[in-house]
């Protein structure tokens, strides 16, 4: 759905009776949009953390003389970052957006996967943090998949990819946050109530399984290295 539809809902729902929802008429007056949509934008990263929505994937050209690569937007080609040698490449029509979560596999530069996290094989990829990629022993290129955030929201034009199962899930999420930041026991009370009625739709979807394993998945990388 569009950022309007999700302002819209909002105003006629949860937030009907609040100034900033025009007392439900079904807008989000304008003041307030950018506050509703960071709030969304939270509660997408949440729930793009939570469960597996998109998986993405990236080449990262290794250097013999390196072993940490750090998974940042800055160190994609199409950056131009002053100072920083660049390892991810990508390119303008398909650009890293810096959206990693949680790196998924690794696939090296013959198409074989390679450990990632073990110790005991042979040969292993490491991830000390979740946007760091630790290589002992680079080889070539690597095509790493990883668990992406949702893209970001700019106006109410923008297009919130998610399955319906989680949309109550996000707009009470949204909610949570906007009684959350206001003053009074009863605005407490409300955010409080809001914020379980998100955990316990995510808790729902999660035990009947309603979200497949990966909603959207952007392989090109793979494609275009012959891979696949």
């Amino acid at each position: 759905m569009l950022v309007r539809q999700l302002f819209k809902e909002l105003s006629l729902g949860e937030l009907s009776n609040l100034s900033m929802a025009a007392d439900g008429s079904g807008v989000i007056v304008e003041e307030k949009q950018s506050k509703i949509m960071l709030y969304a934008q939270d509660g997408l990263t949440k729930l793009y953390g939570l469960f597996l929505l998109s998986e993405k994937s990236i080449t990262v050209e290794t250097r013999d003389d390196v072993t940490i690569y750090p998974l940042e937007l800055r160190y994609a080609v199409t950056q131009e970052t002053p100072g920083v040698t660049p390892h991810i490449i990508d390119t303008e029509e398909d650009p890293f957006l810096g959206d990693l979560i949680k790196v998924l596999s690794v696939v090296d530069s013959v198409g074989d996967y390679v450990a990632l996290n073990d110790g005991e094989a042979e040969v292993s990829v490491f991830t000390p943090s979740p946007a760091l990629l630790r290589v002992p022993e680079p080889s070539g290129t690597y095509v790493v998949s990883y668990q992406a955030n949702h893209t970001s929201l700019v106006d109410e034009t923008s297009m919130i990819s998610l399955p319906s199962v989680l949309e109550p899930a996000l707009k009470s999420f949204i909610a949570g946050k906007v009684y959350g930041h206001m003053n009074g026991q009863e605005n407490a009370i409300l955010a409080q109530g809001y914020m379980a009625e998100f955990e316990t739709t995510v808790l729902a979807v999660t035990d009947r399984d309603l979200v497949n394993s990966s909603t959207s998945q952007t392989n090109s990388r793979f494609d275009r290295n012959g891979w696949v």
